[in-house]
């Protein structure tokens, strides 16, 4: 047994230490979890909406974060917001879900990479198309399955938010790594991938394309990275071919979560 419970490890690349736990005397099974079902009565939306077959795309609400600042700003805001245009009012972005086939009930790891390849391939669209518009600054995707996760279908799904600000974490992240290529003079994804590689002590997978690993300070449980191996995926032509929708870090950035 380690000399104690946890360490306090240091992120890399924001700087920010997390209590991590080393003592692995723990059983995987108590962490096991059956996904609860979410009761729809039998009307399930996402088989139903939008009609069709296979994996569609559903608005289901557009202009769905409206930002209105400290509850000062936010009063001042309701004083006027009956004579401005929506344009005027800070209103943007949009909440949307890629819903796989009707009837598709089933967990992600069980469908098949079909299924797999055509919801991440609508996911990278979206980014491009978000990325095209510029009126927003971070596109978040999200696949939460079972009732403990926060699912409120059984539906198979991705949920996008397209929000008007940048969540304080990617911010974070994102000067963590410009202070890192200044002081180190190279990225730090680069970096992370070169060294798990090497090691391969917290490697969980590989191939031509991308890597998957568990961060040296994570912040929750089986928390995993995926980072390119190559530079060109990420910052290349832009181009995007069917090889690239299997691999899973292709244009979602140098690292994702």
């Amino acid at each position: 047994m380690p000399a104690g419970l946890f360490e306090l490890r240091k992120d890399p690349i924001t700087g920010w230490w997390v209590a991590t736990i080393v003592d692995r005397a723990f059983l995987r099974d108590r962490f096991a979890r059956r996904a609860e079902q979410i009761e729809d009565f039998g009307d399930c939306q996402n088989c139903r909406l939008p009609e069709g077959d296979g994996v569609r795309l559903r608005v289901l609400k557009d202009y769905a974060f409206h930002v209105v600042g400290t509850e000062e700003e936010a009063k001042e805001l309701d004083q006027r917001f009956a004579q401005v245009a929506m344009s005027a009012a800070r209103a943007a972005g949009s909440w949307r879900t890629v819903v796989a086939p009707p009837g598709e009930h089933r967990g992600l790891h069980q469908v098949g990479s079909a299924i797999v390849e055509a919801m991440v391939t609508n996911a990278r669209d979206a980014i491009v198309a978000a990325r095209s518009a510029g009126q927003t600054d971070h596109l978040q995707v999200v696949q939460n399955w079972g009732a403990q996760a926060g699912a409120r279908t059984n539906h198979l799904c991705f949920e996008f938010y397209d929000l008007p600000q940048i969540p304080h974490r990617i911010a974070e992240e994102l000067g963590g790594a410009a202070r890192f290529v200044i002081r180190e003079g190279e990225c730090p994804y680069c970096r992370l991938v070169r060294d798990v590689t090497r090691t391969r002590e917290r490697l969980i997978w590989e191939d031509a394309d991308s890597v998957a690993f568990a961060p040296w300070a994570s912040r929750s449980a089986f928390e995993l990275w995926i980072a390119s191996v190559s530079t060109q995926r990420t910052t290349g032509t832009g181009r995007f071919t069917h090889a690239c929708a299997r691999s899973p870090a292709w244009n979602w950035g140098p690292g994702c979560r």
